[in-house]
Order: structure tokens, then C-alpha cells, then sequence
């Protein structure tokens, strides 16, 4: 079997995530024969059991990444009707949140040391935050009413400085059973009636030592399920009624040998969800099972919706079973480097989940538009794409037609002109299509008047359709308008702004805007216009940083400029009421920094949805309610 290398792990103390990452990467490449070795011998069983995704589950989703930093190894209850996530990755931040999409921050930097692997339970009407590693394994115990303010316990506990260990709350005492010290790995089991005093109910428990193991308390037992002893996982289960005595429910469940699991009590079960048995990502899980008596497992699913994972946490609330971050390994090339999670999932059975945050029912995508139409936002083509989908809310999307008459295509413009939707060229192309429902799709013109392009701007401005600059085989200047999609005449082949693509175009205050843009350097200028002949400069150099890439909306009686790319990508906000003085709304917003995104404004909401990142391509959703008469820089994640 693979190996967690536990006893190696400790050594890390001093160092910091990023470093532990590397040398987890460098352990993990080092033992990478022997583990292939032990593959095969093993016949491949584990990648024989990987099952096509179509095979698995029904699951759904919402959208967006969440506001705190991705993190595994933290830990999360269920206090004062609240979710929390504490500390985790090395912080010691904490979040709540009402519904598992809206998280707000209680402290930024609680009292306790910044730590991981430590543990949490509710207790006496309290949050109790107990050991982990802090750049060195720790005994401290901490407790909050609130999750602001956080009161130490005790600095050193009777018990060894631990982490990788496990904590409930039975019999009207806080337990810690096992974990990883400073030299050994432990089967010792702890206990407590006020987080200062600790009795030893015993120091060597039936059960073989172990870490990364999980405990619940079921059916009035202390309940311990699998874990590792630093040379084999296990998927052995015990159980005791007083931390003493404790008896082996089964040696080998039908579950995998893991650790680095959760397990939760649920509708008079006791479940474990995902874990790791390795670094390697084929011995990373995402299947969920279930028992009644701790000896006989069922498996809910082999593959759940969410990503394979481990280092996560699981809660229970409002009747569902959650499932917060973690660490997550892709399927490439070693060597194997984890992702940090911060997505919510939940589930009321165990097999159908529902993601809260992260990823909307269109495939990721950049350089798409989006319009409102017929009360709806609507999201047209872009990354090479031609699918047409629309959405009440901005949660559940719905797709107009998988493939649209017009080409795919991205870079392109839309606008909303005599109850229609448009599609105007992108992609080199000059050809216009209109849709009054959006799955049929009739061409206006094959070819029109302007040359093919993309990254230019349209709006709709004087009963007239407009088209302003882009790219061609060259940047362009020229402003085009069309009252009927087919006849398209020129304004100016060479307007006073200098030619670009990536810019944008609002129409606010009776005029035509054109703000910022590229070729490099990239602009921060913005001009106007009232005619598309005649433009004037309002700013040359505008408050926000030079950009392409952005979006603009008008809202709230301003013009607004919402991420983009400069050297960097960005995810600020700017607003002005005259194009002349812009206004930093906020230099990061909780949405991730993107560009080629798109924005509009819906149910008195500005939009933000999909776009680009470091990471590729998103299909996250995102809006800002206007709560005061200046917008006071909220976004929040559907």
C-alpha cells in the first residue's frame, strides 16, 4: 500500500506551507518507484475501480470560488446556528457563514498562533481550537463565544504537543485521541471538563496508533475510522463508551484503506467522505459511505460531484451534510501538486450534492458577451464556443441551444436592438445574426460593411446599433452604425481616439464612451462622443491603473470599470460620474482577478461572470448590490 509518510511530515515544523509543499513534492518523487513498484503488484486495483464520471452520480451547482483563502487542514463546526471554518494552511483567520455562499470574516488574526491539523469542537457554549501545528506541534488550548475574541486555556496541556489528532465532545468532556507528536505517532486518548485540566484515560488504546484519522461520537460510543500509523492506512473502525476500553467494530471496511478523511453523523448514520491514501491523485477519493452500526459500510457514491479531495471538513447544517476546501491532486505528470480548495458542497443524502459556490452550469469560459434579455442574463459563445444559455438568477442556468446557427466564435459583441438579441462579428469575422428567443438564430448579413474583427465595442445609441474599433490585421479607430443589422455605414474611419481593442463602451449621459483598451502600452484614457463623428477627450490618463480586458456597466448613475489586465490582471472597481474623476470602489474585490470577462446590471445588481485567470478559463458568477447611495464595495458569490 502507499504510504503517508507521517514520521517524515514532523520534521517540517519549521517551515513554512509554501516550503512543506515543495518537500512534500520532493518526498513524494523520491518514494515515486517504490510506489509504482507496489502498483503493480497490487494489479492496479485502485485504477481499476476509477469509473467514467457519466457513470456516477446526478450532481449540482451554483457558482464562484468563495471569499476566504483556499486552505486545507483547517477545521470547522457548527456554532450559534453559523458554519465556521478556523484557521487551516497556516492562518489563523476565521469565517462564518448563514448558508454556505455568503462567508464573512470574524478576525482576520485570532489570538491563537497561525496553525493546521489542529482540532475544534463546541463545547459549554464555546468554540475550542485545540493543538495543531504552529511552525511546531503544539498543546495550547484555545476557546471563543464569538469567534472574535479568543481566550487561552492552557499554553501547554498535559497531554504531548500533537497535531493530525482527533477531537470530540462525549459524555460531557472534550476528548483527544491520537495524532502525531514530536517523535512517535499515538493511540492515547485524553480528556477534559474545562480545557485546562486534561485526565489521561489511557495511554495505549486497542487500536494501533494513528493519525489523520476521524472520530464521532454515535449511538452514545466514541467512534475511531481509519487513519494512518505513518506505514499503512487504514480502514479499520473502534469504538468505546468511556476512553478506555475500546472494541473493534471491523478491521477491514468495505471502504479504502485512508486518512485525511472526514466523517460526520447523519440521519442515524455515521459517514467518511473522500480522504487520500497517497499522493499519487489515483489514490485520492471522492466517494461517500455510510453504516448504521460501524461494521457493515454502504457506499453512497463512488464519485461524487466535488473533486477528489482530502485535508477538507465536514459539518452538519441546516439538515445537510457540508463539505468545505481541502487539498485537491490533479491527474498530470509527476510530479503530483495539490491544489488548496475553498469551495462548499452539501448534500440530504449522501448521494446527490448541490454545490453552494463554484461553477455554473455552462462550461468555463472568456471572451463571451452577455446581455439582458426578455428578463434574463443571457451568456453567448466566447472560447471558441457557439452554446447559448440564460438565467433568472445568476444560480441555475439554463442552455438556450447547444450550438447556435452562427459560427463559434469569441471576441465578439452583443447588444439588445429592436427586441432581438445581436451577434456581431469576432473572431476575424463581420457577420450579424440576430435571435428573438435564443436558440434560432437568423444571419443579417454574411458580411458586413466593416471589416472583420474582433475585440471591438458595440452599443445601442441613438435608435442606431454602433460597432467602434477592434482589430482586424491591424488595430482599428473606425465607429460604424446600423439601424437594421444588414446596411452598415461609416461615422468616421478615423476617430480621435487611437486605435485599440480590448476597451469598452458604455452609453451614460447621452453620449457613447470609449474607455481604455490596448495595443501595449495599454490606456487608461476616456473619451466621448454624442454623434460617433465627433469624439472628445474627457481624461487622458484616468485614476485607474492603464487595462484591457475590463468591463464597464453604467449603475447607479455612474460609469463603471470592473477588473481587467494590465502587467497584471485585476480585480479592482472604478466608478465616475463624468469620465473625467474616477473613484476606487474597492482594490479587491472578492471576486478573483480576471480578465475578458463579462458584466451587466440585473435586479438592480451589477454582474460579474466568467472571464480568465492564472488559472484558465471560469464560469464563476458574481454581484454587487447597491446597499447605500455609493456603492460600498460588496460582492458576494451566487
Amino acid at each position: 500500500m502507499g504510504k503517508i509518510e507521517f514520521n517524515s511530515l514532523h520534521h517540517f515544523k519549521i517551515l513554512n506551507f509554501n516550503t512543506i509543499l515543495a518537500m512534500l513534492i520532493f518526498l513524494f518523487c523520491f518514494s515515486l518507484l517504490s510506489v509504482y513498484t507496489q502498483i503493480s503488484e497490487e494489479g492496479n486495483n485502485e485504477n481499476n475501480n476509477v469509473r467514467p464520471e457519466s457513470e456516477g452520480a446526478d450532481w449540482y451547482y451554483a457558482s464562484g470560488d468563495l471569499p476566504f483563502p483556499a486552505r486545507g487542514g483547517h477545521t470547522s463546526v457548527v456554532f450559534n446556528n453559523k458554519m465556521w471554518v478556523i484557521g487551516g494552511s497556516y492562518k489563523n483567520d476565521v469565517w462564518y457563514s448563514t448558508d454556505g455562499v455568503v462567508w464573512t470574516q470574524a478576525t482576520a488574526s485570532a489570538s491563537f498562533p497561525a496553525r493546521v491539523n489542529h482540532t475544534s469542537v463546541v463545547f459549554n457554549n464555546k468554540m475550542w481550537v485545540i493543538g495543531g501545528d504552529s511552525s511546531g506541534y503544539r498543546n495550547d488550548v484555545w476557546y471563543s463565544s464569538d469567534g472574535v475574541v479568543w481566550t487561552q486555556a492552557t499554553a501547554s496541556a498535559t497531554f504531548t504537543a500533537r497535531g493530525w489528532h482527533t477531537s470530540v465532545v462525549y459524555d460531557n468532556k472534550m476528548w483527544v485521541i491520537g495524532g502525531h507528536d514530536e517523535s512517535n505517532i499515538r493511540n492515547d486518548v485524553w480528556y477534559s471538563t474545562d480545557g485546562i485540566v486534561w485526565t489521561q484515560a489511557t495511554s495505549s488504546a486497542a487500536f494501533s496508533a494513528r493519525a489523520g484519522h476521524k472520530s464521532v461520537v454515535y449511538n452514545n460510543k466514541m467512534w475511531v475510522i481509519g487513519g494512518s500509523d505513518g506505514s499503512n492506512y487504514k480502514n479499520d473502525v473502534w469504538y468505546s463508551t468511556d476512553g478506555i476500553v475500546w472494541t473493534q467494530a471491523t478491521s477491514s471496511a468495505a471502504f479504502s484503506a485512508r486518512a485525511l478523511h472526514t466523517s460526520v453523523v447523519f440521519n442515524n448514520k455515521m459517514w467518511v467522505i473522500g480522504g487520500t491514501h497517497g499522493w499519487d491523485p489515483y489514490w485520492q477519493f471522492q466517494d461517500v459511505w455510510y453504516s448504521t452500526d460501524g461494521l457493515v459500510w454502504t457506499q453512497a457514491t463512488d464519485y461524487a460531484a466535488f473533486d477528489r479531495r482530502y485535508g477538507h471538513t465536514s459539518v452538519i447544517y441546516n439538515n445537510k451534510m457540508c463539505v468545505i476546501g481541502g487539498y485537491y491532486v490533479p491527474f498530470t505528470m509527476p510530479p503530483f501538486i495539490p491544489y488548496i480548495l475553498n469551495d462548499v458542497w452539501y448534500s440530504t443524502d449522501g448521494v446527490v450534492w448541490t454545490e453552494a459556490t463554484a461553477s455554473a452550469a455552462f462550461p468555463a469560459r472568456a471572451y463571451h458577451t452577455s446581455v439582458i434579455y426578455n428578463n434574463k442574463m443571457w451568456v453567448i459563445g466566447g472560447s471558441y464556443r457557439n452554446d447559448v444559455w440564460y438565467s433568472t438568477d445568476g444560480v441555475v442556468w439554463t442552455e438556450a441551444t447547444a450550438s447556435a446557427a452562427f459560427p463559434e466564435r469569441e471576441c465578439h459583441t452583443s447588444v439588445v436592438y429592436n427586441n432581438k438579441m445581436w451577434v456581431i462579428g469576432g473572431s476575424y469575422r463581420n457577420d450579424v445574426w440576430y435571435s428573438t428567443d435564443g436558440v434560432v438564430w437568423t444571419e443579417a448579413t454574411a458580411s458586413a460593411a466593416f471589416t472583420g474583427r474582433y475585440g471591438h465595442t458595440s452599443v445601442v445609441y441613438n435608435n442606431k446599433m454602433w460597432v467602434i474599433g477592434g482589430y482586424d490585421a491591424g488595430y482599428r479607430n473606425d465607429v460604424w452604425y446600423s439601424t437594421d443589422g444588414v446596411v452598415w455605414t461609416e461615422a468616421t474611419a478615423s476617430a480621435a481616439f487611437p486605435e485599440r481593442d480590448g476597451h469598452t463602451s458604455v452609453i451614460y449621459d447621452n453620449k457613447m464612451w470609449v474607455i481604455g483598451g490596448r495595443p501595449y502600452p495599454v490606456k487608461n484614457d476616456v473619451w466621448y462622443s454624442s454623434d460617433g463623428v465627433n469624439w472628445s477627450q474627457a481624461t487622458a490618463s484616468a485614476a485607474f491603473p492603464a487595462r484591457n480586458g475590463h468591463t464597464s456597466v453604467v449603475y447607479n448613475n455612474k460609469m463603471w470599470v470592473i477588473g481587467g489586465y494590465d502587467d497584471d490582471l485585476r480585480n479592482d472597481v472604478w466608478y465616475s460620474t463624468d469620465g473625467v474623476s474616477w473613484t476606487e470602489a474597492t482594490a479587491s474585490a472578492a471576486f478573483p482577478e480576471r480578465e475578458c470577462h463579462t458584466s451587466v446590471v440585473y435586479n438592480n445588481k451589477m454582474w460579474v461572470i466568467g472571464g480568465w485567470d492564472s488559472d484558465g478559463y471560469r464560469n464563476d458568477v458574481w454581484y454587487s448590490p447597491m446597499t447605500t447611495s455609493v456603492f460600498n464595495s460588496i460582492w458576494r458569490l451566487y
